[in-house]
């Protein structure tokens, strides 16, 4: 069942599979991984909540916090623009709000938010304020996964 925060997604996070490397037959050729979209709700960290976060990463003038949760993802098809293609019919479009695997804490990803992609971007968090347990269960069933991500912007 689709998240109850679906007609408010405003991001896009791309995350990248590990690729592999190719055989003999490839000269080793280093395969690329599966692009994967997510799209998410999220709001930017006012200036002075950015102190709470201090303590999880280096914060320079240029540095951006979104919080916010998981509404979908799915498999990018090779050729296809990640910041415009639409997923809706995908048959790998996952609406649960639950993250996929690659999306973990730490994990360099591209972010793009109100026509504005980021120079560098990293999830720092991905789990609930409440835990994986008791109120964090019923919350992540309800609304999905909760993402925090820094970003600093290109120019």
């Amino acid at each position: 069942m689709p998240t109850p925060l679906a007609f408010i997604k405003n991001a896009r996070i791309l995350v990248t599979r590990p690729g592999s490397r190719g055989g003999p037959d490839t000269g080793y050729a280093v395969v690329p991984g599966q692009e994967i979209l997510v799209r998410a709700y999220v709001k930017q960290v006012s200036q002075g909540s950015r102190a709470d976060y201090a303590d999880k990463v280096d914060l320079s003038i240029a540095t951006d916090i979104f919080s916010g949760y998981v509404v979908d993802w799915a498999e990018v098809p090779n050729g296809e623009d990640w910041r415009s293609w639409d997923p809706s019919g995908d048959s790998t479009l996952d609406q649960t709000g639950i993250r996929p695997a690659e999306l973990g804490s730490g994990q360099t990803i591209n972010f793009y938010f109100s026509e504005r992609t980021a120079k560098a971007s990293e999830v720092m968090e991905n789990s609930s304020s409440f835990g994986d347990e008791g109120i964090g269960t019923i919350l992540r069933k309800k609304i999905g996964d909760r993402v925090i991500i820094k970003c600093e912007w290109a120019g």
